[in-house]
């Protein structure tokens, strides 16, 4: 299956109408793509090659001159983006005005145009976001009394919408005579009732009698699952850090701090609540279920302005009625403060809210906006987008989500005995090992097989696997753009003899290499047994037998580590991947020894996962801190490749990591011992907000992501450049 050529393809049929066959056309890139576009479009008016280093222009390069941005602005009518499509929106933001300074057209390899994204002017035009802590602190100081509403204001729930909560209690409502499937109903509908008949200062006491009533249920069952949804509400509340901040500033000042909710819960356990987010030292509490008055009609403001009576007052909350518009007629002050949620449904990422569908989609959701907003004025300056600038919060916002589901689904794949081990392949499996050990210690489960950082490569396995010359044929068949000694020294380990060496630039195709590689055939297989013999010594070291039962786990694409070990050690492998092609699409034909949380088609047969499209942000943001394995050697020591960025930054890679961990930790701790999944579509669409421009990331965390290769070239480059 070459993807490659099925993406030429698609660009070759849209460039073969009107008016593309009349435009001079610029390939940007050099590589092997680049060689692949102008080989599939022969036909094709091609003034030259555009590159982002200087140092090339002028250059001769698969025949086409290496141009620089005057030459193609005065010579070229479409650009075409010859890359993985993992760098093209990369690539596009840095050549886009080429298309809107100067109307050059530019494609993408699979034919698709690329589109200038417009702001979103209902999202960057919100007025909230120029309201600052600095104006809240001030407004503070101003006045002598400071009233707080509770929930989405100092306190948050640890899901993304307070109904949510409500699918915990339907969760633990098990054995009981009315089961999880009608209690959500149920309650809501009593609710419903509770507020026609009594009006909206109801008791959760009113609510549990209105269901008991209704469902015919005992006194005792009713009486149970009200303790559950009052655990549930405890158990859940966290304090807003920011809020909590200026609460005790308030403290400080000396201010007489009220707390006012529109709430069912009764006094005691609202206490118990605040009790438990550090919320302590307020002269009083309002509650509209115990006051019979509320804040959403006035009557509550109307009770609360005659105990601040001839003093200054200033209340916060988050509603834009019951908070903010209904005290000013009783001389109270406001200042809005937008709770999470609402700061979600109105940013640059609102969209992600439409794939929240489970109770654990909302636990994921809510952590998630614990940590992007809990400062209510975390968009403040920077209309409606939020910002990650931190590796921390980059391993935690857009990593931790999709390992948690990972591990969730590849935990259940592991069950009952099936496999004996399961091999973490380097270098990513350095922290999904990690990972993996901590979850199987926290959920207590020893049925679960024993977990190995597998000490592997592409480039290890490759040549390890190599028997015959039919085997070194076909690992030509892998992308390739380079010298000959470049193939020969890093893809197979043998020195180029001078006669063969070339500084021209080769791709994989060119029958030239295949001449090259049959002229050093016997030292290349000569090499190889070497080899395996070193990586087999390795393997019965860790204890690997033939025969044994293996799981796989990696990040995937193609599971090609798996099909070289297969090649020449005898067990049953099973890969079990993040993301690749899997089952009838997987290129190595190992259909039924794959699979992968996200399974991908190849192009022409549906979309990408986000996850998939942006695969290349797992190469640097779990990385290990030593270069990649190039082989093993007799004595049992290892022969690594170089440490590039990534490894000198290790440091500042185990802050991710650390992330990435505090995630999944979290969401283990609301879901105690079990792993229930987070909707796909989810954590997709979450992933994706890494690369696709709805979010912000800071320059330094930006300027940590690298990727190398020594597979093919020996080289590095940032992935955002």
């Amino acid at each position: 299956m070459d993807l490659t050529n099925d993406k030429t393809g698609r660009l070759a049929e849209r460039l073969n109408t009107s008016p593309y066959r009349e435009f001079n056309f610029a390939v940007y890139g050099i590589g092997a793509v680049a060689k692949s576009v102008i080989d599939a479009l022969p036909h094709l008016r091609i003034a030259g090659l555009m590159d982002k280093a200087p140092e090339n222009t002028g250059k001769i390069i698969y025949g086409k001159r290496v141009l620089d941005y005057h030459e193609v602005i005065g010579a070229v009518d479409a650009v075409i983006i010859a890359s993985s499509d993992v760098y093209w929106e990369t690539i596009f933001k840095r050549i886009a005005f080429l298309k809107s300074e100067h109307g050059k057209e530019i494609f993408f390899t699979n034919g698709e145009i690329a589109a200038l994204q417009q702001g979103d002017a209902s999202v960057s035009g919100n007025p909230y976001w120029n309201v600052t802590a600095a104006q809240l602190e001030a407004a503070i100081d101003a006045h002598e009394v400071i009233s707080f509403d509770v929930f989405d204001t100092l306190v948050l729930r640890g899901v993304s919408r307070p109904e949510d909560l409500l699918q915990v209690v339907e969760a633990e409502a098990k054995g009981l005579a009315m089961g999880p499937e009608q209690f959500l109903n149920a309650r809501k509908q009593a609710e419903e009732r509770c507020l026609r008949e009594s009006g909206e200062n109801f008791t959760i006491d009113d609510i549990y009698g209105q269901l008991a009533q209704a469902a015919g249920l005992p006194e005792a069952e009713a009486k149970h699952l009200r303790e559950l949804e009052v655990a549930a509400e405890i158990d859940h509340a966290v304090p807003r850090q920011e809020l909590l901040r200026l609460y005790r500033h308030c403290l400080a000042g000396k201010k007489s701090v009220y707390l006012i909710s529109d709430i069912h819960l009764p006094l005691p356990v609202m206490e118990q609540i605040l009790s438990r987010c550090g919320i302590e030292g307020y002269a009083g509490l309002l509650v509209s279920c115990e006051a019979g008055a509320s804040k959403k009609s006035g009557a509550l403001w109307e009770r609360y302005a005659r105990v601040v009576a001839g003093k200054t007052a200033l209340h916060i909350g988050d509603s834009d009625r019951a908070d903010v518009a209904n005290p000013l007629p009783h001389g109270i002050d406001t200042f809005k403060v937008m709770g999470p949620y609402e700061m979600l449904l109105a940013s640059s990422i609102r969209d992600a809210a439409v794939h929240s569908t489970t109770l654990p989609d909302s636990k994921a959701v809510g952590l998630l906006l614990a940590r992007l907003f809990d400062n209510p004025f975390a968009l403040s300056g920077k209309k409606g987008v939020p910002e990650i600038s931190s590796l921390f919060d980059f391993g935690y916002v857009f990593f931790g989500p999709l390992l948690y589901n990972y591990f969730s689904w590849l935990t259940a794949e592991l069950e009952a005995g099936r496999f004996d081990r399961v091999l973490f392949l380097a270098r990513e499996g350095y922290l999904l090992e990690k990972l993996y050990a901590g979850i199987v210690r926290r959920l207590d489960r020893d049925d679960l097989p024993e977990g190995i950082y597998f000490k592997t490569s592409r480039r290890m396995a490759s040549v390890a696997a190599l028997k015959t010359a039919a085997d070194v044929h076909e690992t030509l068949k892998d992308s390739f753009s380079g010298t000959t000694k470049q193939l020969l020294n890093n893809r197979f380990g043998v020195p180029c003899r001078d006669e063969a060496d070339s500084d021209e630039i080769m791709v994989n195709t060119d029958p030239r290499l295949k001449t090259v590689v049959d002229d050093h055939l016997e030292e290349i297989l000569e090499n190889a047994a070497r080899e395996r013999a070193g990586y087999l010594r390795y393997i019965r070291e860790i204890g690997l037998k033939p025969g044994s039962r293996l799981a796989l786990s990696d990040i995937g694409i193609k599971g090609s580590i798996q099909y070289y070990l297969g090649r020449f050690f005898d067990a049953d492998f099973f890969g079990f991947y993040v993301t690749g092609f899997v089952g009838a699409w997987n290129p190595y034909g190992m259909a039924d020894r794959t699979k992968a949380l996200f399974p991908e088609s190849p192009p022409g047969h549906g979309r990408p996962s986000n996850v998939m499209k942006y695969h290349i942000l797992f190469e640097s943001a779990l990385a290990a801190p030593e270069g990649m394995y190039i082989k093993a050697n007799p004595d049992g020591t290892f022969v690594n490749g170089p440490c590039f960025n990534n490894q000198r930054l290790f440091a500042q890679k185990a802050q991710l990591h650390a992330g990435i961990e505090a995630f999944i930790l979290e969401m283990l701790e609301l879901n105690g011992k079990a792993m229930p999944p987070v909707s796909p579509a989810l954590v997709d669409e979450i992933f994706g907000l890494s690369m696709d421009g709805r979010m912000t990331i800071a320059p330094e965390v930006k300027e940590t992501f690298f990727v190398d290769e020594l597979f093919g070239v020996v080289n590095e480059k940032k992935i955002w450049d």
